[in-house]
Parts: C-alpha cells; sequence; structure tokens
C-alpha cells in the first residue's frame, strides 16, 4: 500500500535538498507560458467546431446599440484560434481585417476601453486580430479569470506542486 505524503511541498523540497536530490523548480514565466497554452487550446477548441470556426461567436454578439463586441473576420475564414489578448483599439490599426471594416463598425469600437481581442490565423495563413469584446464583458471575464486560473491550477497539478512553490523570475 502506497503511504500518503503529508508534508508540504516546501518540506519535502527540504528533505530532498538534505538527501542531496532536487525537485524540479518552475519559474512563473513557464507557469504563465504553460497556462496560456492551456487557454489558446481551450478557445480553439470551442471555436472550431464541426468544421467551422464560429463556435465563439455567440459571445461575440453586439449589444442593442451596437456596443460591447462583434466578429471582425468573414463567417468560415478562421483555421486556428491562438488564443486572446488584452489591448486597445490603437492595436487594430494596422490590422487589414481592421481596415477592411466599414466606418460605422469601426467607429462602434471604444478607443479609451481596454479590449478583449482573439487573435487566429486565417486559412489564407496571415494571423490578425478575429474578434473583440470590452474587457469587462462577461465572456472576457471568463476566459481571463476562470479558464486561466483552471489552466494554471492543472499546470501545477501535473508538475506536483502549489503555487507558492514557483520561483519568480
Amino acid at each position: 500500500m502506497k503511504r500518503e505524503d503529508k508534508r508540504s511541498t516546501n518540506q519535502r523540497v527540504r528533505r530532498l535538498n538534505e538527501l542531496n536530490m532536487t525537485e524540479k523548480e518552475y519559474s512563473m514565466t513557464q507557469l504563465k507560458d504553460a497556462a496560456g497554452d492551456r487557454v489558446d487550446k481551450h478557445l480553439n477548441d470551442a471555436m472550431m467546431v464541426d468544421g467551422r470556426d464560429d463556435g465563439l461567436d455567440g459571445w461575440f454578439k453586439p449589444a442593442a446599440n451596437g456596443w460591447g463586441g462583434f466578429r471582425i473576420v468573414e463567417p468560415n475564414t478562421i483555421a486556428k484560434c491562438h488564443g486572446y489578448t488584452m489591448g486597445s483599439k490603437e492595436e487594430l490599426y494596422n490590422d487589414h481585417t481592421y481596415i477592411a471594416l466599414p466606418q460605422e463598425k469601426k467607429k462602434l469600437i471604444p478607443e479609451k476601453d481596454t479590449l478583449f481581442l482573439l487573435l487566429g490565423t486565417l486559412k489564407t495563413g496571415e494571423t490578425v486580430y478575429t474578434h473583440w469584446l470590452v474587457e469587462s464583458a462577461r465572456f472576457a471575464q471568463k476566459v481571463a479569470c476562470e479558464w486561466w486560473d483552471s489552466s494554471e491550477g492543472e499546470v501545477l497539478q501535473e508538475w506536483g506542486i502549489e503555487y507558492e512553490d514557483v520561483k519568480e523570475n
């Protein structure tokens, strides 16, 4: 029968060090990269459904006044979702999908608010912004908080360590 080790991770590391053994150490950057990769995969899996790229479009419907967020690219043009970033409207200015938007749609994107932006590679091979929401939108918060925290937890569990054991960079 396997004995459960009831010591904290820090106690185990100290004991292994006393025995001249070491556990692998992970940095905050490694944790952020690994969690980010998982969130990116979750977004891609949710977006790409049955050969279509519209699995997330329900979250990107504009409010009655047209404000709040929308899909920037045409339907069925995305080959892969690469995750999200927080940014500003200014970051969209050089993106050809933003440039191609009608002026009335461009006006709906707020100038001063932080935006939740999805990134994707189009079937043409270009990587562009595909969707936008205001940062405070429910889905943006769900991804940036719930999905991120869940992904971090999964990574830490796989690594067999606690958050406190991650080394600052």
